[in-house]
């Protein structure tokens, strides 16, 4: 967990491609990031939901229980993202 890329010392996003050799899932996502971010801006601001939930913002995966992700803190990171 990064705040910052240890490279830039500025906010990143890593995305990782858990498959043995790559899908090239990655590849994709990069070469359209700006859509998928914008989908994902969308996404958040149209759920009903109060702070988050699984359906636009929460991971089952999350190893620290989700706990530091909100929906109020999420979106100036999407709009910095875009």
């Amino acid at each position: 967990w990064y705040l910052a890329s240890p490279d830039s010392l500025k906010p990143s996003l890593f995305i990782f491609d858990r498959a043995e050799g790559g899908t090239g899932l990655s590849e994709s996502l990069y070469d359209r990031v700006e859509e998928w971010v914008n989908n994902a801006r969308q996404l958040v601001v149209s759920c009903g939901c109060k702070d988050g939930c699984p359906g636009c913002l929460l991971s089952p995966r999350c190893s620290i229980n989700n706990e530091a992700i909100s929906k109020r803190s999420m979106m100036p990171w999407l709009q910095r993202l875009i």
